[in-house]
């Protein structure tokens, strides 16, 4: 009976063993080289100004976020590249050429069928015999909706040259002027969610019942990265705190030129405007912040930030 009993204990601690192991990591191995390949792609597309690698790598509503975001900078960027390209292919010169692009030290992070990844790029160019190199940092956005990785969205802050040499706006690009407002999001329960989120992050700078460092500790992914004004990496969460606070007549969708919600498979971003604020902005110049969220492990999760200052105004 005993023996027994010793055989059944033992029987169960075998059973139970292959649950205790911790789940091995998913080999990202795959997903990382495609990604790294469609961004050499990119660059490649732009020094000989081959549209192929925008039309294929960047999803349609593609939204860049500079000093403010641009909705339709795929469009421009397929535009210059087809308008250039002719050119090329008569054998003529190019008034405005890239002559290097490139991207260093990309960092991959993934959650699930979603990828940050944070970068600096080197653009050098030149107009009409006059060089520039043109630094920026990063923040894109990839999504993975089939087979395939697409870029959706990134928010870049950009270090010019000084001085900077003057050029007209790209005759392509002039024909497609800029617009300032997004698509419509078809996923307002996506929506709502991440507004709940924004605005419990609001409601905690003021209150005493939950404190803001536990409210965005508990939305924080354990990944996280932030890019500050100086084009900085690490884990600040300042530019969290700078998210407005909860307004009663808050309505789902575009609601201002300064604050907008966008949404993606399983990932949405969050990008508003600081005005007036010492704090965010120490020389006194609007910032555009954008906090990146992606739905993970069941709940939504703040994965990084981006901050840049207006250059303009």
């Amino acid at each position: 009976m005993r023996l027994a009993q010793q055989t059944v204990i033992l029987l169960a601690l075998v059973c139970q063993y292959p649950y205790a192991q911790p789940p091995r990591p998913i080999d990202r191995t795959e997903d990382r080289t495609q990604i790294l390949a469609e961004i050499e792609a990119i660059s490649k597309g732009y020094v000989g100004r081959d549209p192929a690698p925008f039309e294929r790598v960047y999803v349609e509503n593609y939204v860049s976020i500079r000093e403010r975001p641009i909705y339709n900078l795929r469009d421009q960027l397929v535009a210059m590249m087809k308008a250039d390209s002719i050119i090329l292919g008569a054998g003529k010169k190019l008034d405005y050429e890239t002559l290097i692009y490139e991207t260093e030290n990309p960092a991959l992070r993934f959650f699930g069928r979603v990828a940050i990844v944070t970068s600096n790029k080197r653009n050098y160019w030149q107009y009409r015999g006059q060089k520039c190199l043109t630094r920026t940092t990063a923040t894109e956005l990839w999504i993975k909706p089939e087979a395939e990785w697409k870029q959706a969205a990134a928010h870049v802050t950009t270090f010019q040259c000084d001085a900077k040499p003057f050029h007209p706006i790209h005759p392509a690009v002039a024909l497609l002027p800029i617009r300032g407002k997004p698509t419509a999001n078809t996923d307002r329960e996506t929506e709502l969610e991440i507004r709940k989120i924004v605005d419990e992050i609001g409601r905690s700078k003021t209150s005493a019942e939950e404190p803001f460092d536990l409210v965005v500790k508990k939305h924080l992914a354990k990944d996280f990265v932030s890019t500050n004004l100086e084009g900085e990496f690490g884990r600040d969460t300042s530019f969290i705190a700078s998210m407005p606070g909860p307004g009663s007549a808050r309505q789902p969708g575009f609601r201002t030129q300064d604050e907008v919600i966008l949404v993606y498979p399983a990932a949405a971003i969050y990008t508003f405007r600081v005005r007036g604020s010492s704090a965010s902005s120490p020389k006194g110049a609007p910032v555009q912040v954008s906090v990146f969220f992606v739905k993970y492990e069941g709940r939504w999760q703040i994965v990084a930030t981006h901050a840049s200052r207006s250059l303009s105004e």
